[in-house]
């Protein structure tokens, strides 16, 4: 049985939230939540799970607990903050204190506003920057890094370009819509689509969905691409300036890529790059048959591409796997090659090496990880998008439901039971990214999670594993 050593205990009005440490470096105490206190669904890691974070109210008054150090007491908190910055180093949240809300970065209280915008805080991906939405007198201005904008109407999303030098942010004025990039306003228009702007993965362009009169169109920049009866799945590709999206040409779609429209098709989605960006995949529909259409040549027929197993490249670019259902039987098709079937299979996940392949899949009760065609014992669940390869490629992890508690498995060895695993900022199962937990290093696993009251973190050893 492993010892803890009690550092220490922080008395909370009459409840007590402890701050608990392990001698033992695979599990620790980090932090123990009061349920008289606790604001439910707030828990929360950072995006290398090294931190945690929860939102706790006392008699009226609302703080944020990081790292098991609470803040100073406020009238308000914002529910779904704090947000960690991507090196998880940096923290914001907003608070209220009277009738003046500001943020809080870094423990230190910013300017005051007549309130904060909807949105979270957003940093720049080298964690240095931060820009957020405020309103002051009736209205809004685009706060980055200290500094006010312009004044407008309202403020919508706001996104850095990936060098962290740009920003771009969706602005009202009146009725109509528009673009400001690096302060510049762009034109106006009826409606910005939800996911815009976004920036080209060279930070060159920025792009973005928008709407004049009853058609749709992608602006590059300040340039107005080719008008369509709709767009959607606007996808930018992981190098230089390459993008793509679907478009609706009367009641059929396309898929315009590199300015250049593909087929048509009864519709279209799941668009996604290979790493490299060099190749483009698809999920297509014509007379009722799906498939998936890959560097402009489609797949085989199927019943169904289940969104939940998408078109997925490996991190070399050269192969390409997805789910499929024919005649009620589901299996993974790798690189033209129909899989084993089940009753069900998820989202498939290659090695950093490319050279291995793990999916969850449903036998005939319970969930499986079938890893190189090879099916683990069964559970009652495996999470969808939590089967991750460690960086040497040679182990494996998921995240298992067994019939009255939540493991974390590695190579094969589920590790201790919990109530739930405490998710990322980026928790999405219908993304590979959207993990509970992550490979520190090729020898350890971390991640928090929760029993009872106590919020764990755990650092799994990794055995050695021979390469398959």
């Amino acid at each position: 049985m492993k010892k803890r050593e009690i550092l220490a205990v922080l008395g909370l009005a009459g409840a007590t939230l402890g701050l608990m440490l392990s001698c033992a470096k695979s599990d620790r105490v980090v932090a123990r939540l009061d349920w008289q206190t606790y604001e439910a669904a707030t828990l929360k890691a950072s995006t290398d799970g090294r931190r945690s974070s929860f939102i706790a109210r006392i008699t009226g008054r609302w703080f944020v607990v990081v790292d098991g150090k609470e803040s100073r007491r406020y009238d308000w908190v914002r529910g779904y903050d704090p947000v960690f910055s991507p090196n998880s180093r940096r923290v914001a949240f907003a608070a209220r204190v009277g009738d003046k809300a500001f943020i809080v970065l870094d423990g230190k209280e910013g300017r005051r506003h007549d309130d904060i915008g909807k949105a979270a805080a957003v940093f720049s991906p080298n964690s240095r920057r931060m820009a957020y939405a405020a309103l002051d007198s009736s209205r809004a201005r685009l706060i980055l890094d200290g500094r006010a904008g312009e004044p407008c109407d309202g403020i919508g999303n706001i996104v850095f370009s990936p060098d962290s030098r740009r920003v771009a942010y969706v602005a009202r004025r009146a009725k109509k819509w528009q673009v400001v990039i690096d302060g510049r306003p762009g034109r106006e228009y009826d409606a910005i689509g939800s996911t815009s702007p976004q920036f080209t993965a060279d930070s060159r362009h920025v792009v973005y969905e928008a709407q004049t009169g009853d058609q749709w169109l992608v602006v590059t920049d300040t340039l107005d691409g080719s008008a369509y009866n709709s767009t959607g799945n606007l996808t930018i590709g992981p190098t230089g300036g390459r993008f793509a999206y679907a478009a609706a040409v009367d009641t059929n779609w396309t898929v315009v890529a590199d300015g250049v429209a593909g087929p048509v098709y009864e519709w279209v989605q799941k668009l996604t790059f290979s790493p490299d960006g060099g190749r483009l995949a698809y999920v297509a529909m014509q007379h009722g048959q799906l498939f998936v259409v890959a560097d402009g040549k489609e797949g085989s027929r199927y019943d169904d591409v289940p969104d939940l197993a998408a078109p997925t490249f490996s991190p070399d670019g050269r192969r390409l796997a997805y789910g499929a259902r024919r005649d009620g039987v589901a299996f993974i098709v790798v690189d033209s090659v129909e899989g084993a079937g089940y009753r069900a299979v998820r989202r498939p996940a290659f090695s950093p090496d490319s050279r291995r392949l793990a999916y969850p899949a449903q036998p005939e009760s319970g969930w499986c990880v079938v890893a190189d065609g090879v099916e683990s014992p069964v559970y009652k669940f495996v999470i969808p998008g939590t089967t991750v390869f460690g960086p040497d490629s040679r182990s494996l992890a998921y995240i298992a439901q067994t019939r009255d508690s939540t493991r974390v498995v590695v190579n094969g060895k589920p590790g201790p039971g919990f109530n739930e695993l405490i998710p990322r900022p980026e928790d999405n199962e219908l993304t590979p990214t959207g993990l509970a937990m992550a490979f520190t290093s090729a020898t350890t696993v971390s991640y928090y999670a929760r029993r009872g009251t106590e919020v764990h973190r755990v650092i799994a050893r990794v055995e050695p594993q021979r390469r398959p």
